[in-house]
């Protein structure tokens, strides 16, 4: 039985010419993915500037009261 489906399945595959692919699920799917690439850009750009500023907080010695403030701020 499997047997005749698979060779029924081959012959239909055979028979038409190769299908239209994509269409507008396609290009959504396209455009999603795009989407959080871009995304994840962003977010790198983001944890570097953070990452910067708590540098220079550390520096000047602002980083202990800092970070109790977003763990308050953050509950």
């Amino acid at each position: 039985m499997a047997d005749q489906q698979a060779a029924a399945s081959r012959a239909r595959q055979e028979a038409s010419p190769a299908p239209k692919v994509g269409g507008v699920a396609a290009d959504r799917l396209r455009s999603i993915i795009e989407r959080i690439e871009r995304l994840e850009k962003e977010k790198k750009a983001l944890a570097g500037g953070i990452s910067g500023y708590l540098r220079g907080s550390q520096i000047s010695r602002f980083l202990p009261p800092l970070s109790f403030v977003f763990f308050l701020r953050n509950q």
